[in-house]
């Protein structure tokens, strides 16, 4: 779930940074042969905007991979699964130790953040919460004026 929401920020990042369209039907997301129609080429496409770093379009990756496993595996995946839990080792090594701290004094009464499972969620909620207030914080783009060689000179 978490994953499909990081798609969805990146995609209305993107998008954000892209002049509107007239229609509903966008070729460049909606198309299933459309160049940004998957995860993995959104996050490509924010980095080489330099919307996001290189090390965030890493740990967008891990998740990525994290997402598909769970795709692709419905019957068998775990969390407890090495691969996974390696990937959420990765992603918990590049975040800053006081950000992980974090996770540790935050009171609830259920077990949310326990486990791997739950580091997964609180290391994935920071990504969301990162990619809200860029979203936030960006300006839309106006589509641009005509450039002055299609003005007719006034007569």
């Amino acid at each position: 779930m978490v994953a499909s929401i990081i798609d969805e920020n990146i995609e209305t990042i993107l998008r954000t940074h892209m002049v509107p369209i007239p229609t509903s039907n966008d070729s460049l997301f909606d198309s299933v042969t459309g160049p940004l129609a998957n995860f993995s080429s959104k996050i490509d496409m924010a980095f080489r905007l330099g919307l996001i770093s290189g090390k965030f379009t890493r740990d967008l990756h891990i998740v990525r991979k994290i997402r598909n496993y769970f795709a692709h595996d419905i019957y068998g995946c775990s969390f407890e699964n090495g691969s996974v839990m390696s990937r959420i080792r990765e992603l918990e090594n590049s975040f800053n130790k006081d950000w992980l701290n974090v996770q540790y004094t935050i009171e609830r009464k259920d077990d949310l953040f326990k486990g791997i499972r739950g580091k997964f969620i609180y290391l994935t909620g920071c990504m969301i919460l990162f990619l809200t207030d860029l979203i936030e914080k960006t300006e839309k783009l106006k589509v641009a004026d005509s450039e002055w060689f299609y003005n007719q000179p006034e007569k």
